[in-house]
């Protein structure tokens, strides 16, 4: 949990606590997963349960739960690519 926290906070470039769009695309990108910026959109909407057009962490946080549990990625995989998000500028 540490880790998904850590990403969240990375790509919360504004500080508000929760992911704009754009934030959440970026963040997308930042950890491998290539989306088009319609399929972006399109996972934003399905995460965000709560209709503020904002991702809390408790909204990522399932996500990224998910994502670490996909057959196509290990949990070495995607916590190799956290630390890589850690060393960026």
């Amino acid at each position: 949990m540490a880790e998904i926290i850590e990403v969240f906070e990375f790509f919360d470039s504004d500080g508000s606590g929760s992911l704009n769009v754009q934030e959440f695309w970026s963040c997308c990108t930042g950890i491998g997963l290539v989306l088009s910026e319609e399929e972006a959109q399109e996972t934003f909407n399905q995460l965000d349960v709560s209709g503020d057009a904002m991702i809390s962490i408790d909204e990522f946080s399932v996500w990224m739960a998910d994502r670490l549990t996909q057959p196509s990625h290990t949990q070495e995989d995607v916590g190799e690519s956290f630390h890589v998000l850690n060393e960026w500028p």
